[in-house]
């Protein structure tokens, strides 16, 4: 190929998609909005935060024994503590 010829290899024309299929590039419009899904809360919540209402000063480790010991819930330290933290920042008035 010469220099010259370069402009009749760029005048083929190759339709781009972007990986979309036709039907969703002849789409008239958009989908309708859906609502957005809401996640219950998990079934440890409510026993984690009945305890803390009851004695605030409990460490992540004495809630999670607690929590084990007491209740038929099986739910590991980390996750317990994990929510305790989220629970003391909610807490906790932001300056």
């Amino acid at each position: 190929m010469r220099k010259g010829d370069a402009s009749a290899v760029m005048d083929v024309s190759i339709p781009h998609t972007n990986g979309c299929s036709p039907k969703a590039l002849a789409a008239p419009s958009r989908p309708p909005w859906r609502r957005p899904f809401k996640k219950e809360p998990p079934a440890y919540a409510a026993r984690v935060d009945a305890l803390l209402d009851a004695t605030p000063g409990l460490t992540s480790r004495q809630l999670w024994e607690q929590v084990t010991d007491h209740t038929d819930l099986k739910v590991s330290y980390d996750t317990v503590s994990q929510y305790h933290r989220k629970r003391r920042q909610q807490a906790q008035p932001r300056t």
